[in-house]
């Protein structure tokens, strides 16, 4: 399993000069289902297209992020 990356953890895919910001549901040794929205559903992102945060002000080094309208519901899942 990959260290980097542990469930819960706040992540940002990249998306070509575009982020979106997500919430690790559930991880295996080369991709995670990821929260990038509001909603139940997660979906299966390869970890090499993921960035791990550790700190969640280091998100704002990351512009624009497509999904900023639902960055609170992602942080409190």
């Amino acid at each position: 399993m990959n260290v980097k990356f542990k469930e819960g953890q706040i992540v940002i895919y990249t998306k070509g000069d575009k982020y979106q910001i997500g919430k690790i549901k559930l991880l295996n040794e080369t991709h995670a289902f990821v929260w990038y929205h509001g909603g139940d559903t997660a979906a299966k992102t390869s970890l090499t297209m993921l960035i791990p945060i550790d700190d969640v002000d280091e998100i704002n080094k990351f512009s624009p992020i497509i999904n900023e309208y639902c960055m609170k519901e992602i942080l409190t899942k």
